[in-house]
């Protein structure tokens, strides 16, 4: 599709990824728009694949936001459960989120980091991110420490 359509498209992704955070799919779509335009960068002019690297920025920048977002949604429900509180119906809605480290925008947000990779902070962050990854995902552990050996050798030193 055309940058334009990619952008409509990763717009509509991360709405979704937005609505819930937990669910695989809207990451995997996301990842999938974001490769073919990484892809066209590389073969278009010099405005296209600025333009197209801009894109990828963008998302990985929304993404980082989600990520803080949601944890300070998870930190306040805990300290309103370690405090006892009562919260009414608004207020519980606001601060209802799952707890742990949401699994499926952490990884989504490594494929990013390592795939459209700039520079070492990108696979440090993504080494980081994996490693809290391998404490929580105990299912996938040997493939995220697999992962970690693989994204920190490619860190220049």
């Amino acid at each position: 599709p055309s940058l334009e359509t990619a952008e409509e498209e990763s717009y509509y992704a991360l709405k979704g990824a937005e609505v819930d955070p937990f669910n695989e799919s809207p990451w995997r779509y996301l990842i999938g728009i974001l490769m073919e335009q990484w892809r066209w960068a590389h073969g278009s002019d010099d405005e296209g694949m600025e333009r197209r690297k801009e894109l990828v920025r963008r998302c990985i920048g929304k993404i980082r936001e989600m990520k803080l977002s949601l944890e300070e949604r998870q930190k306040q429900k805990q300290q309103l459960q370690q405090q006892g509180q009562h919260l009414s119906l608004e207020e519980e809605e606001e601060v209802e989120v799952p707890m742990g480290v949401c699994m499926s925008l952490q990884s989504a947000l490594v494929d990013l980091l390592v795939l459209f990779v700039e520079e070492n902070d990108s696979l440090n962050e993504a080494v980081m991110l994996v490693g809290e990854l391998m404490e929580e995902d105990y299912v996938r552990r040997k493939y995220w420490r697999k992962r970690q050996r693989e994204i920190s050798a490619l860190v220049v030193g």
